[in-house]
C-alpha cells in the first residue's frame, strides 16, 4: 500500500498500550510523535501538515477532549484517530459529535489500520488542495501569515488581539483595551475591527464564546453551569437565555440533538450589558 505522509502521533507519555499501535502506523507513513502541549508550535504548518492525527490517551480526561476539539477545529479537513484503553458509550457518542474518524481501542489489527490508511488516501486525491495548503484553513494563524511584511502594523497587532480572543473567548477584554494594544482610539478600533473583520466587536466576543460552548456542551461529564463559567458567564440563566437567542436552541437541547454550532444571525439583537454576570479575564 502506498504511504500516506505525515502521521502526527500525540501522546502525554510513552505507554505499553499504545506501543503496539504506534509501531503499526510507523510503517504506513512519516510518524512524527509530540506531546500535546507541542501541538500549538507551528512546526505542523504547510508542508508539514499532517495527513492523519493519532491521538493515543490512556485514560481520556477533560484536557484530552479539549485538546482534540482544538484539532478538530484547526484541521478540519483531517481525519483523528482517538486510541484509548478505556473507551465508553459516552465517549463514543462524544467522538461521534465532534467529527473524530475512528475511536478505536488498543492494540489495533493491521487490517483496521490499512481501512483508515486507504480512507486517507482516497480523501487525499479527492481534495483538489494541495497538502501544503491545508494548514490555511486555521482561523488566525493563516490570515496572520498572509499579510504582507509592509503591512500596517496595527493592523497585525489587530488580528492577534482577534486571536487573543479567539483563543481565550472567557476573558472579558474591553474594547479600550483592546484599542490601546493596537494603538487606536477606541471608536477608531471599533471601525477598523468592524471593516477587517465584517462585523463589531461585542458581536464577534459574543459568538467566540458561543462556539466555544457548543463545543464545550457535547464533552460528557460538563454541565451547562461548568460550560457556562468555561466560557466567561457567572450567571447559568443568562448564559442559558443568550445561547438561545443565539443558536435557537437552549444549551440543554442543543446537548441532546446533538446539533452543528450555528453562527450568529446577522439581525439578532445582542443581549443587554449585563455586568457581573460576566467573568473578567
Amino acid at each position: 500500500m502506498e504511504r500516506i505522509g505525515q502521521i502526527l502521533w500525540i501522546s502525554s507519555k510513552p505507554s505499553d498500550f499504545e506501543c503496539p499501535t504506534r509501531l503499526l502506523f510507523a510503517t504506513k507513513g512519516n510518524l512524527t510523535v509530540c506531546e500535546p502541549a507541542e501541538v500549538q508550535t507551528p512546526m505542523f504548518e504547510g508542508p508539514n501538515a499532517p495527513q492523519l492525527i493519532c491521538c493515543a490517551f490512556e485514560y481520556v480526561l477533560l484536557g484530552e477532549l479539549t485538546l482534540i476539539t482544538a484539532l478538530r477545529r484547526r484541521y478540519p479537513e483531517i481525519p483523528i484517530i482517538l486510541i484509548t484503553r478505556r473507551p465508553s458509550t459516552d465517549l463514543a457518542l462524544w467522538a461521534l459529535r465532534t467529527g473524530v474518524h475512528d475511536l478505536l481501542c488498543s492494540p489495533v489489527s493491521e487490517r483496521h489500520i490499512d481501512h483508515i490508511c486507504e480512507f486517507v488516501l482516497r480523501q487525499r486525491e479527492e481534495r483538489s488542495a494541495p497538502p501544503s495548503q491545508l494548514a490555511a484553513v486555521t482561523p488566525i494563524t493563516g490570515k496572520i501569515a498572509i499579510l504582507p511584511r509592509s503591512h500596517d502594523a496595527r493592523l497585525r497587532q489587530l488580528h492577534a488581539v482577534r486571536q487573543q480572543f479567539e483563543s481565550h473567548p472567557e476573558q472579558d477584554l474591553a474594547q479600550e483595551e483592546c484599542a490601546n494594544q493596537c494603538h487606536y482610539s477606541a471608536s477608531h478600533f471599533s471601525r477598523r475591527f468592524r471593516a477587517e473583520f465584517g462585523e463589531t466587536f461585542a458581536r464577534y466576543k459574543l459568538k467566540c464564546r458561543i462556539e466555544r460552548a457548543c463545543e464545550l456542551l457535547l464533552v460528557p461529564g460538563l454541565t451547562v453551569s461548568d460550560v457556562a463559567t468555561l466560557v466567561g458567564f457567572t450567571d447559568p440563566s443568562y448564559f442559558t437565555r443568550v445561547f438561545r437567542q443565539s443558536v435557537g436552541l437552549t444549551p440543554s437541547q442543543f446537548r441532546d440533538t446533538g446539533n452543528e454550532k450555528k453562527l450568529l444571525s446577522p439581525n439578532l439583537p445582542l443581549p443587554p450589558d449585563q455586568p457581573n454576570r460576566v467573568v473578567s479575564g
